[in-house]
């Protein structure tokens, strides 16, 4: 028969004599589930962690539809489309002056006011500009006549004459005026005059009036 006393001590030893390197099987298939959870949350947790870097990587990269923000001032981008043609220049009515007499003797004042003519009123003519004298008696010019010293010029339009004419007679630089009628008019830088009885004589009496009232 085997004495109690002899087997307790001997269970209890061989509980106490175990090394710190043993590990009891509970404990072993504890800590190998732990490690096993651990390496599955590992593999599950990866995607989870790239997510926001691949929404920054998107958010980051501009879209093609995208209108490109405009350059800060001072900077200047280069265009890769053809260059626009610049604005034609705006069209100048009006006509030229055909010079049927020599424009070199005639004043400044008066060659001035057959281009502001020609630019609103079309093409003038020019037919008399200087004379000498045996020219102006022929012609049956007067004998203190303006042409013989450049400064009274013989001219036709073919626009309408009653805007010729009060053109005209609201220049200051023309003194003498005179409409022979069919649009062809004398100018002169003498004092303020006309010979006709025509509409020009009518304007230049209205444009008197006017000046005084």
């Amino acid at each position: 028969m085997i004495d109690e006393v002899q087997i307790r001590p001997r269970q209890h030893a061989r509980r106490h004599d175990r090394t710190e390197e043993y590990v009891s099987p509970r404990r072993a298939r504890v800590h190998r589930e732990r490690v096993r959870k651990l390496a599955s949350l590992g593999r599950h947790s990866q995607p989870v962690a790239t997510a926001p870097v691949a929404e920054a990587a998107a958010a980051e990269t501009p879209k093609a539809s995208e209108t490109p923000a405009p350059p800060p001032s001072g900077q200047v981008v280069a265009s890769l489309g053809p260059t626009p043609p610049p604005p034609a220049p705006p069209k100048v009515s009006g006509g030229p002056i055909n010079w049927a007499a020599s424009p070199n003797c005639l004043a400044n004042p008066l060659r001035t006011v057959l281009s502001e003519v020609a630019a609103l009123f079309g093409a003038v003519r020019v037919n008399s500009t200087c004379r000498s004298k045996a020219h102006n008696a022929r012609v049956g010019g007067a004998s203190r006549s303006y042409h013989l010293t450049g400064n009274a010029v013989d001219f036709r339009v073919a626009a309408n004459t009653a805007s010729v004419s009060r053109f005209l007679l609201a220049k200051k630089t023309v003194g003498g005026f005179k409409h022979y009628g069919f649009g062809l008019f004398h100018i002169d830088t003498g004092p303020r005059r006309t010979w006709d009885g025509g509409p020009g004589r009518r304007a230049w009496a209205s444009n008197r009036r006017s000046r005084r009232g």
